[in-house]
């Protein structure tokens, strides 16, 4: 009987049209995404004993009503997002239903929702954002939940959750409310509110594109939330309550507000608070205000500032705090800007967005330490800046798509560069730093004409994940100093040839050398580097010399996987190697194992598509032996590995040996014939003979018990006249259908090319008698 339904079962089945679980009754669960997809699925009944809905379930399906068995306990996240036929969702009042999840019913175009009484969670956010959401019904006996008038409250009603789109213009706040929940009002064409004296707080994007005119916010709000009115094209005139002492970040951002009253003591105004309200011309700013973060107001506007002021502005239009030590806005549109000695600090924003910047000018006795965030992001002509040598920090997206410099000379005092902060600059040819401690990550991605970096440091210099992904042209790295290596710094750099990693590396992270054109690496001295990443060299595909540390003690998955490598030396201290290390690495030739190595670990399909690999070289190591081209353990119990460009043509598996490993014998193409012992194999794992495609004759006698599934897939030339001597119908039968052996390989062949002679295990091959001096037969 039919219990569960795995991950992704029916996932793209665009002709399944309805499914019918009522006569299963034994069926509880139905994972992730098993219809996700199934564009055509218009009818569902589903099993009555299922007590979840899980994630993507019955995501971008057709279906316009769904029942909901009383059994179901969560109805979990996506689970019906983007099914835009779904109006109906029936949920009985008897219902167990305890969590509705995000973006449960996010784009569908139900009508109405029942909320039952064991819902103890249902975020506004797993709702649909639309017009069609009609009505909430909750059940009177929930003790969490209540609706009235198109209002969905908590049950005391002190929260709003959520204003119906559909409902009237005007609300007058109960006087029980004391917060507006995030996203309550969002989209709504709401026109008039009236609030209570008791509201405390206005949560982020609550009235965010809504068609109010006029709002007065209370004296009793103390918290505003970041874009809690913006995108309102309609609203006018607002009045700011007494208790409010920040406007949060892009709170009134692209509104239509003509005029601004700050009744409190404001001190703070953060970033594009009132950016885009381009008919905001005047504001009279309150004499409490101390900090104005970048791009806060319209550059048109008109700042009207108290006596004894705590800001003030200069003739180029430059916003300052009270002692010009920082920056934070400008309200002009010049060519050119002179930064004043004082100034410590670029707020961020500050410049963002001026495509007309040309100079930015600094004295030697500037004390300027910090760039903030998008600071000067899009100044697409900005030609002329020399940092001044006091400048330490430079924060995320400060020059994001700078344009137009080539070369950067960075002073001695910067030690920090954040997130993105050159990222896309397209027109930068060379970067060098002298004291740099950390580059965060990402800072110069996507430079794509950058062709030299030059990295100092006096100590631990950390460069973050990406911090040059696709900088297609980088010919040269110099080095000095590095600590760190992120993931992916240097992925999909494919001019870089040749670089040197200092000795003082100690880690180097996944993919960082992804997709490189990296042909030599060198490790300079005796680094204390541990490990090689998962993918670090993955897709270097004309690498071909590296000598690592034999201070390496892990190498990681697919850490070479694609490499144009020809010898590798495992490092004395390495411990293991993971799977696929070596995948498709064509002219690898030779393994070497050295003298006394504390190599001890081989992962799985190591050596996959390594259709060069000839010979294993393993000179008196602790764990490991090599007889006939094979890689054994060193009590030969275990066959780790046979060669695949071996040239031998026959091999015997020692009696020792119980278990052939997954892949052992992947891609041997010169093997013709494999003899397996009585009383020695008794698993044959996955893919162990796969893709031996001059393979003509094995045996596999009775000790042998478990072979795994594609044992044998794409041995084209095993057609007949195999030695099982296992011939019950379903060890046969397992053998076609998942280990992929010819049916035909059982069965005589028409021309004999074996004769067995005494004992049937010691056979005398036909071709014995054909070969030509030096061809190798392995261990026979």
């Amino acid at each position: 009987m039919l219990k569960t339904i795995g991950d992704s079962a029916f996932s793209g089945c665009s002709k399944l049209s309805s499914i019918d679980f009522t006569n299963c009754e034994l069926l509880q669960t139905i994972k992730s995404s098993a219809f996700r997809d199934c564009s055509s699925l218009s009818q569902v009944v589903l099993p009555q004993n299922l007590t979840v809905i899980s994630s993507w379930l019955f995501s971008r399906c057709k279906f316009s009503t769904i029942s909901i068995p009383n059994s179901i306990k969560v109805i979990d996240y996506n689970s019906f997002r983007y099914s835009k036929e779904l109006r109906s969702i029936i949920i009985s009042p008897d219902s167990k239903l305890t969590r509705i999840n995000d973006q449960s019913f996010e784009e569908t175009s139900i009508e109405q929702i029942y909320i039952p009484k064991d819902l103890l969670y249902i975020p506004i956010t797993a709702l649909p954002f639309s017009t069609t959401l009609k009505e909430i019904i909750c059940d009177p006996n929930n003790q969490h939940y209540t609706s009235e008038d198109g209002v969905f409250y908590n049950k005391a009603k002190t929260v709003i959750l959520l204003y119906l789109k559909n409902n009237r213009s005007s609300l007058i706040f109960p006087d029980s409310v004391e917060s507006v929940s995030g996203y309550a009002f969002s989209g709504s064409p709401i026109e008039n509110i009236s609030f209570n004296s008791k509201l405390r707080t206005i949560s982020s994007f609550s009235f965010e594109y809504t068609h109010l005119i006029n709002i007065s916010i209370p004296d009793s709000v103390t918290s505003l939330g970041a874009n809690a009115f913006s995108g309102c094209k309609y609203l006018e005139i607002v009045i700011v309550g007494a208790r409010i002492t920040v406007i949060p970040q892009s709170c009134f951002q692209n509104s239509n507000i003509t005029n601004i009253i700050f009744k409190g003591n404001i001190t703070t105004i953060e970033t594009s608070a009132f950016s885009e309200c381009y008919n905001l011309k005047r504001v009279e700013l309150p004499k409490s205000l101390s900090k104005i973060s970048g791009s806060c107001f319209p550059t048109n506007v008109e700042l009207v500032f108290p006596e004894d002021s705590l800001l003030s502005i200069d003739s180029q239009g430059l916003l300052y705090n009270q002692h010009k030590t920082i920056i934070f806005q400008r309200l002009s549109e010049l060519e050119s800007y002179s930064i004043p000695d004082s100034v410590e600090e670029i707020s961020a924003g500050a410049f963002g967005d001026l495509s007309n910047l040309k100079t930015i000018n600094f004295t030697s006795n500037s004390n300027l330490t910090k760039i903030g965030n998008s600071a000067f992001a899009r100044c697409y002509n900005l030609i002329n800046i020399s940092f001044p040598a006091s400048l330490k920090t430079i924060e995320g997206y400060a020059f994001f798509l700078w344009t137009s410099l080539k070369t950067i000379n960075f002073p001695d005092s910067l030690t920090f560069l954040n997130y993105y902060a050159f990222r896309d600059c397209s027109g930068l040819v060379e970067v060098h730093f002298r004291s740099v401690a950390i580059l965060q990550g990402y800072v110069f991605m996507r430079c794509g004409r950058l062709e030299s970096i030059t990295i100092e440091g006096s100590c631990g210099v950390i460069l973050g994940a990406q911090n040059f992904y696709e900088c297609g042209k980088v010919k040269t790295v110099k080095m000095t100093n590095v600590t760190y290596i992120g993931d992916g710094c240097f992925s999909s750099c494919p001019s870089l040839q040749t670089i040197e990693i200092p000795d003082t590396i100690q880690n180097i992270g996944v993919r960082a050398f992804f997709s490189s054109g990296v042909e030599n690496i060198t490790f300079l001295g005796n680094p204390p580097i541990k490990q090689i990443g998962a993918n670090t060299f993955n897709g270097a595909s004309k690498l071909r010399y590296i000598t690592l540390p034999q201070s390496i003690e892990e190498i990681g998955t697919n850490a070479f996987e694609s490499t144009n490598i020809s010898t590798f030396t495992v490092p004395h201290d390495t411990k293991s190697i993971s799977d696929y290390a070596f995948k498709n690495c064509k002219n690898l030739d030779t393994f070497i194992i050295g003298e006394n190595s504390s190599f001890k670990s081989l992962g799985y399909f190591v050596f996959e598509g390594c259709t060069s690999l000839r010979q294993f070289v393993c000179n008196d190591s602790m764990y490991f032996t090599v007889d006939s081209n094979a890689l054994f353990d060193k009590n030969k119990t275990v066959l780790v590995c046979f060669p695949p460009a071996s040239p031998y043509k026959f091999f015997y598996i020692p009696s020792s040996i119980r278990n052939i490993p997954a892949g052992a014998f992947l891609g041997c193409k010169n093997l013709v014939n494999i003899l397996i012992p009585d009383n020695s194999v008794e698993t044959i794992y996955r893919y162990a003979f796969a893709d031996c495609t001059s393979l003509t004759h094995i045996n596999i006698p009775i000790c042998v018990q478990t072979i795994q599934t594609h044992a044998f897939s794409n041995c084209i030339h095993l057609t007949c006249g195999i030695d099982i001597e296992n011939t019950t119908e379903s060890f046969l039968e397992h053998l076609y259908r998942e280990c992929h052996l010819n049916r035909d390989s059982i069965k005589s062949c028409s021309i004999i090319t074996c004769k067995k002679s005494n004992h049937y295990r010691y056979f005398t091959s036909f071709y014995v008698f054909a070969l030509s001096e030096g061809t190798k037969l392995g261990l026979f």
